[in-house]
This record gives C-alpha cells, structure tokens and sequence, in this order.
C-alpha cells in the first residue's frame, strides 16, 4: 500500500470535483484519484517517483511526468477550466510517523505550494490533515472532511477547494457517502431510468421539456 494512498476514499474526491477541461494532479503517488475519475480533455500526472508514474504510463489519454511539483504547475497555463488536485506528502507534524515518503516535503515546499496556489484562477482542491500551517494560509477556502482507514488507523482527512461545492460533478459515478449509500442511489437511478425508457415517446417528451424548465443548465455543466 502506498503512503497516503487514497485507494480507499478516493470516491469521496472525485465527488467533490467540478467540471473541468484540464485535470492536473502534481503529487500522483499510488494514482487511486487519477485512475478512477473520468479523464478530462487533458490529463496530467507527475511525481518525482518514477515508480509512480511507471505504472500508469498504458493510461494513453494522459500526460505523465517526473519533476518537482511546483515547477511543474509553475510550467502550465492554468486557467478557470483546469482542475488541480494537489495530495502533497502531510505536514509532517500532522503524521504518526514521520518518513514514509521517498521523497519527503518539508514545511517551507508546503508555505511555496500553498502561496503559489493562492494566487491562481484555476479550480484547486488540495488533502492533507488539518495543521496550523493550513488553516493559516487556506482559511478563506471551502473546507471537507470525512474519515478514512488508514496504515496507522482511522484518522480525519481534510479537503481545502477554492470554489463553491459543486451541484454538477464532472464525474457523478460515485454520488453518495459510502458504499451503501452508493448502493441505494444506483438502485433507485436504476427504476428511475426504466420507468423513463418505459414511457410512451410523447409522454417521455413532455416530461423532458419539464425538466429542463425546472432545472436549466448552468453555464459551467456545458462545458
């Protein structure tokens, strides 16, 4: 199991992910997000580890790389249709234990991250566990949390993004807080898609004209 994989709350991520063009994800480790998310127009993975990256290169719809992180983004135009989920190693005084990482991330590469980030128009969405460093710098952000197994125990993970929670998901497969209630939704979407392949082409009509009456898209789901 990798460090601070995310092999098992993965779900609860990409539930928190807007729609978007661009997908860029600079500290990939194991790849949990990267790999079960729905690709973007344009997707990019990178981290130092080339072990990392090695695994993931048959992903043909992706970009992969080896560089420092922020020299990475520094590098990219990132506008407000680019995701970037950043899933640095946690501060260390946050953690159990201390070296887990093959490549390790002192406080200062956490203040340049979170500095260069603050200034972007992009979309950011970033984990860690919560630590005076930051809420310091993040206190303006949206702020999620939720439990998660981890190699050391249960512990709270923390998601900091700088837009509003979205309503529509780029992504909407994995809608609902844990498998059962994963489960319930998708038996219930199930009748709800019979019924409707059930109707009559009229009636089915009619009830679409409703629908998008009721619940016009937004700007940002035509993307």
């Amino acid at each position: 199991m990798y460090p601070g994989g995310k092999g098992k709350s993965y779900q609860q991520l990409i539930n928190l992910m807007p729609v978007h063009k661009t997908y860029i994800e600079p500290y990939l480790g194991a790849g949990a997000v990267f790999k079960n998310k729905k690709p973007a127009q344009t997707n990019i993975g990178n981290d130092l580890d080339v072990a990392c990256t090695d695994g993931l290169k048959h992903l043909n719809y992706a970009a992969f790389f080896n560089e420092d992180a922020l020299s990475l983004l520094k590098a990219q135009t990132l506008c407000n249709e680019t995701l970037v989920y950043c899933d640095p190693p946690y501060v260390k005084e946050t953690r159990r234990k201390h070296k887990i990482y093959r490549f390790e991330y002192s406080d200062a590469q956490h203040e340049a991250l979170l500095r260069f980030l603050l200034k972007q128009n992009c979309m950011v969405m970033i984990s860690g566990y919560q630590s005076d460093l930051y809420q310091d710098y993040l206190n303006g952000w949206n702020f999620y949390s939720f439990s998660s197994q981890t190699q050391n125990g249960i512990r709270q993970e923390c998601v900091w993004f700088n837009y509003d929670k979205p309503n529509a998901l780029h992504d909407s497969r994995f809608v609902g807080q844990n498998f059962r209630e994963r489960q319930t939704i998708k038996r219930r979407q199930s009748r709800l898609k019979r019924k409707f392949q059930e109707m009559d082409p009229v009636e089915r009509s009619a009830f679409m004209d409703w629908l998008n009456t009721e619940f016009p898209l937004q700007g940002e789901q035509q993307i």
